[in-house]
């Protein structure tokens, strides 16, 4: 075996001891996240953090980029930049929709609220879309969000969803990407206008609503 293989060898096995390290971590905050999904995301945030050092060494740009990063941190990782002033905010505001449906952000995360009502206003204070116009056309919407089930008052977060089977296919895990664990589904009014975004890339009638716009949300039965 020659020195190049070696290198590239050691380099792999380091990488990987890394990917496990982090993937303990991250159950050790979570117990209940699962094995596969902490390992999926600590290869997530380490695409994230050799993106991050190949801008820093000039072999990308800062939008170039985020090609690299793993779904589960790529948009935690654009905020970041833009955040650094290394990407134009307008830059992630046009592309937040797709972004979106196309990664798996933390929708409890307050900063993701702060980018889209950014965005929003950004937008002429109406909602974002990654393609159709927003059904129904009705003053206020009824809306389901499927959520983790735990003791204490609903927190709920931004993603929520017209359709009420999206809402219960998060309730039961996700597609059983954490089938594991259990959920509830929450439902509410939101009048239109308060409606942040409305994104159908994945086919889950999504929409993202500020929390404190949600009218009477409770526990679906």
């Amino acid at each position: 075996m020659d020195a190049q293989t070696q290198d590239a060898l050691q380099t792999l096995a380091e990488q990987e001891a890394e990917r496990m390290a982090l993937s303990r971590e991250l159950l050790d905050r979570d117990p209940t996240l699962g094995a596969l999904t902490a390992l999926i995301m600590a290869g997530d945030l380490l695409t994230a953090k050799r993106a991050r050092q190949m801008v820093r060494d000039g072999e990308v740009t800062a939008t170039q980029s985020v090609v690299f990063v793993g779904s589960y941190a790529r948009l935690a990782y654009m905020v970041g930049l833009m955040d650094e002033g290394l990407i134009e905010p307008e830059w992630v505001y046009r592309r937040l929709p797709d972004e979106w449906s196309g990664s798996d952000p933390d929708d409890m995360n307050p900063r993701f609220l702060t980018l889209w009502r950014e965005a929003f206003a950004w937008n002429g204070s109406t909602y974002l879309r990654d393609g159709e116009d927003m059904l129904p056309a009705a003053d206020v919407l009824h809306v389901f969000r499927g959520q983790d089930y735990g003791p204490g008052p609903i927190k709920p977060g931004l993603a929520w969803s017209l359709d009420r089977k999206v809402a219960e296919k998060f309730a039961k895990g996700a597609a059983l990407r954490q089938s594991h664990r259990p959920g509830v589904v929450i439902e509410a009014m939101v009048m239109r206008k308060d409606v942040l975004a409305y994104m159908t890339g994945r086919r889950e009638a999504e929409v993202i609503i500020d929390p404190v716009d949600l009218m009477a949300p409770r526990m679906s039965l």
